[in-house]
């Protein structure tokens, strides 16, 4: 995602910190992870925003409706927030177990605040899945999740690139 990142919101500010702090807990020497959570430019409908976010360089578009927008919510923060602790590549080791999130009720804790950040920003009223292909390079791995509120559409953006 290109565009300059300005939260004037403080709920916003606060997630966005918090996924920024992630980001680079997770990056590696050749490569580096994007967690955005930002508002979307006002359309229509949720994918019109998105459509105007990527301009001329989309080349297709799937919108999935997410009907329990929690779990799948959960489930792909999961994926990339505990990137660091992947053993099948280059990972942090906590050899005594002794942090918090290398003990699943404190995964779940972190995901259930996670969660409650993004809430805070606005309570969401659909959201979607999104399935981008770009003309150009996007990102070499990523997730997109577009969030309807009431104050506001936004795009949470988790992905990865060398």
């Amino acid at each position: 995602m290109t565009g300059e990142r300005v939260a004037t919101d403080p709920a916003l500010g606060r997630l966005q910190g918090f996924l920024d702090a992630f980001a680079r807990l997770n990056d590696k020497t050749d490569h580096s992870y994007s967690f955005e959570y930002h508002r979307l430019p006002q359309a229509a409908t949720a994918t019109d925003a998105v459509k105007a976010v990527f301009g001329a360089d989309l080349k297709s578009l799937e919108v999935t409706p997410l009907i329990d927008w929690p779990q799948a919510a959960r489930r792909v923060l999961r994926k990339w927030l505990f990137e660091f602790q992947c053993v099948r590549d280059d990972h942090l080791v906590d050899k005594y177990e002794a942090f918090l999130l290398s003990d699943e009720v404190g995964r779940v804790e972190l995901l259930d605040d996670v969660l409650k950040m993004l809430i805070a920003v606005g309570h969401p009223t659909a959201v979607w899945q999104l399935n981008v292909e770009t003309k150009r390079w996007y990102e070499g791995a990523w997730d997109d999740i577009v969030f309807e509120t009431a104050n506001g559409t936004y795009l949470l953006h988790l992905g990865v690139s060398d």
